[in-house]
Formats: structure tokens, C-alpha cells, sequence
């Protein structure tokens, strides 16, 4: 029986041995702590491996709702499947440091918390080994309920030293690349870099500085929740015309933060993209151009119209016709819709046109008894119902609105002193939980 203790102990001891090793074998990569659903993150793992050599495996679990593609595999055969990720090598390359390069993709529908586990396995003197990777907690979720998540420190730092920077380079007559740099002087916590699209314009992500890019609603962001801790913060795009000869336009933006609790920002450099026949002519010659102001004069008429409603939550506005016939419909005027009170509150929208309707139309179509208010946002016509504190408010009234009438797909909107800003902002300009 002692025998056979001692065996069994020695043999776990071995066992401990082969899993814990004596190699220098390091595993270091740079997941994020929290993950945006229908985001895509560009990861890189390094295995310090110093001279292991012949078979090795890397094999990665994932939570559900990740996928991954491999990007760099360093001779190894890849797969992913069932949240497993593996890359092995017959022989791994001699190198002591193998480099690793994937890319996650993150549902758009997932939210949650899980762990990011690993072990990289090799072969030695017919031994097997097995290097664990530190488990890695991560939390998937919309921008609303990341921010929520992420503590916030307050920074000792002054807002006013927070400068910001741009350049532009004409690359050809179609293509500009954009540059931002911003001193932060120590701001931590979340930030947004956001810059108007021009219209005719495309843009395309050339360095993100660690943050999560997207192009919505003719806005392209640069966000951060938890900002990296250098001095400065640097990201470029590329913008793309769509003709040759599209008109000269001008960048204009604004770097928003998060101080003491109070939603900030400071415009960003202002800067006119020119093609480079323009751009010459400026080189040579002096322009003084009065710009003087033309007056408008709107008439209201009867307008012959399709009416479109918004058919779900877009990242921008999709629309559809809600009859085969065209009906006469008096167009009233339409207002960047500022609202009565400061501070956040939400809506509903219910429907959106590219034309102008009266809001009677509406009430009149559907039997909606609510106050309609028309605003013209992103050059659509918008009709939203209702003015709310609390999220959850809004969150109702569309579910009742859902429920009782025939609006396609109504949706939760926000705004800040009137200006409309995205919902995940609000949430967390006012510290208040997402509902689904």
C-alpha cells in the first residue's frame, strides 16, 4: 500500500512537472478587457518559447459569440471551431519568440461575460508539456453597456491643455488620408475623436490608436472607453470620392470627453480638402473671395410624395415605401429640432422621408393620438413622439408603440441640449443602464 502511495505520488509529481516545466515559456497577448458587439479587434499573441523545438501546439477556448480568423500563423495549420482555436506545427520554427496574429469578429447580438483560456503544448525528450496562458476575463456588450461597465477614474489633469491636431494629404484627385493627433494631458477614462463625412465621400480606417472605429450616420468616430496611458492619442483615415471631380469640401470635427461626470469636448482643426489642380492654383495665385449669404424662401405647397418608415434601428436610415401609391400630402416646414429642455433626454422615432409630411399625415394614417414632433436630421425628415429623463421611459413607450400601432420598427433616439447624439453616448454622458 505504501508502495503504491508512493508510486501514485510520484507519478503526479512527474505529471505536475511536465504541466508546470522549467522551460522559459512566456504567453502574452493584447485582448481587450471588453468587447463591442459587431465589433472586429485585430489581436496579437506572442509565445516566448526560447529554443523549444519539433511539435507544438497553441490552442485558445473563446467565449460564444467571437469568431476568429486567423491573420499571421507563422507556418502553422489553423482552425477554429466550437470557440476552440488551434494552431500546430510539425516542427515550429526555430525562432524564439512566435508571433501570432488573429482577427475577432464579435456578433452583433451577443452580450456577456466569459474567459479567453490557452495552453501552448510541445514535445521534449518524448515528454509532453503544457505552458498555460493567464485566464482572460473579457465583457461583450453594446457601446451603452461597456461604458457602464468600465470604472472611471478622474484624471489630475486641466481640460484646457487638451489640444488637438490634423493634416491632410492629397494622395490623388479621388483620395485624401486624414491624420488627428491629440495631446491628452493625462485624460483617462473614455474619449471620442468625430469628424463630419463629407458628402460624396467614403471613408476607410488606416490606424484606429487602439480605439473602435465606425463610420454612422455620415459620422466617422474614433472611441475609446478606457484611453491607453501615452500622451498622446493618433489615428488616420482615408477618405475616398466618389468622382474624380467631386466637389472641395471641409473637415471639421470634435474630440469629446468625459471630466468630473460632464460630457466635454473642443473642436477639432477645421481643414478644406482640395484636389490637386485646386490646390496648385492656390500655390500661385491669391484668392479673396467675399462670401456673401443667399436668402431661401421656402413655399409651402402640395407635394406629390412616397412616405417611408424607418424599418429597424439603422446605422443609417433605411427606408420603405408604405404603399404602392403615391398620395398628395401638404409638407410643412422642418427644424433642427433643439427641444425645450438641456441636458439628455430621449424620444421615439417612428417613421423618416426624404420628403417633407405633415405630421397630420401620420397622426391621421396610423390613428396616433401623441404629440409628433419633425425635425430634419442628416438630411432626412425624422418624427419622434414623447420627451423622457430615463431610458427605460423611452424603452416602454416604443414597446407600447410597437404593440398599438402599425409603425415599422420604431426605436429609441437621443439627445444632448437638444442635439441629437446616439443612444450608448447618453447612456453614459447620464450614467443609466441599457434595457433591451
Amino acid at each position: 500500500m505504501i508502495k503504491y502511495l508512493f508510486f501514485l505520488i510520484s507519478t503526479s509529481t512527474i505529471m505536475l512537472l511536465n504541466v508546470l516545466n522549467f522551460e522559459d515559456v512566456d504567453i502574452n497577448h493584447n485582448i481587450p478587457d471588453f468587447l463591442i458587439a459587431g465589433g472586429t479587434y485585430d489581436i496579437e499573441l506572442t509565445i516566448q518559447k526560447g529554443n523549444i523545438e519539433g511539435f507544438a501546439k497553441f490552442q485558445m477556448e473563446v467565449p460564444d459569440g467571437i469568431n476568429v480568423k486567423s491573420i499571421e500563423a507563422k507556418n502553422s495549420s489553423f482552425t477554429f471551431s466550437d470557440g476552440v482555436v488551434k494552431n500546430i506545427w510539425m516542427t515550429i520554427p526555430n525562432d524564439s519568440e512566435i508571433n501570432l496574429k488573429y482577427k475577432f469578429e464579435v456578433g452583433a447580438n451577443y452580450q456577456g461575460t466569459g474567459t479567453i483560456k490557452g495552453q501552448f503544448v510541445y514535445i521534449k525528450d518524448n515528454e509532453r508539456y503544457s505552458v498555460g496562458m493567464k485566464d482572460h476575463p473579457i465583457t461583450i456588450g453594446d457601446e451603452g453597456g461597456i461604458a457602464q461597465a468600465v470604472q472611471e477614474t478622474e484624471a489630475a489633469f486641466v481640460p484646457e491643455m487638451i489640444k488637438g491636431h490634423r493634416s491632410v494629404k492629397a494622395l490623388n484627385n479621388n483620395d485624401f488620408e486624414v491624420n488627428i493627433r491629440i495631446e491628452k494631458d493625462g485624460l483617462e477614462g473614455f474619449a471620442k475623436i468625430q469628424d463630419e463625412l463629407p458628402v460624396g465621400y467614403t471613408a476607410e480606417l488606416l490606424k484606429n490608436g487602439e480605439s473602435v472605429f465606425s463610420v454612422i450616420d455620415n459620422k466617422i468616430k474614433f472611441i475609446w472607453f478606457n484611453v491607453p496611458s501615452s500622451n498622446e492619442l493618433e489615428v488616420s483615415y482615408l477618405l475616398k470620392a466618389s468622382s474624380p471631380k467631386s466637389a472641395n469640401a471641409r473637415l471639421k470635427g470634435t474630440f469629446n470627453f468625459i471630466y468630473k461626470d460632464d460630457a466635454r469636448f473642443i473642436d477639432l482643426p477645421e481643414e478644406d480638402l482640395m484636389i490637386k489642380e485646386d490646390l496648385e492654383v492656390l500655390l500661385v495665385e491669391e484668392v479673396n473671395e467675399d462670401e456673401g449669404e443667399e436668402e431661401i424662401i421656402v413655399k409651402e405647397e402640395v407635394i406629390e410624395v412616397p412616405i417611408a418608415v424607418v424599418v429597424e434601428e439603422p446605422k443609417e436610415e433605411v427606408a420603405v415605401n408604405l404603399s404602392a401609391d403615391t398620395k398628395k400630402i401638404d409638407a410643412e416646414p422642418a427644424t433642427d429640432y433643439r427641444g425645450p429642455q438641456g441636458g439628455i433626454f430621449y424620444r421615439v422615432q417612428i417613421a423618416a422621408s426624404k420628403n417633407n409630411v405633415k405630421v397630420t399625415y401620420f397622426k391621421n394614417k396610423f390613428l396616433f393620438r401623441g404629440e409628433i414632433y419633425l425635425e430634419n436630421h442628416a438630411g432626412w425628415y425624422k418624427y419622434t413622439t414623447g420627451n423622457y429623463d430615463k431610458y427605460v421611459e423611452a424603452r416602454n413607450k416604443r414597446e407600447e408603440i410597437r404593440a398599438g400601432y402599425k409603425f415599422k420598427g420604431p426605436f429609441v433616439t437621443a439627445y444632448n441640449s437638444g442635439e441629437r447624439i446616439t443612444v450608448q453616448e447618453a447612456l453614459l454622458i447620464s450614467k443609466q443602464k441599457w434595457v433591451k
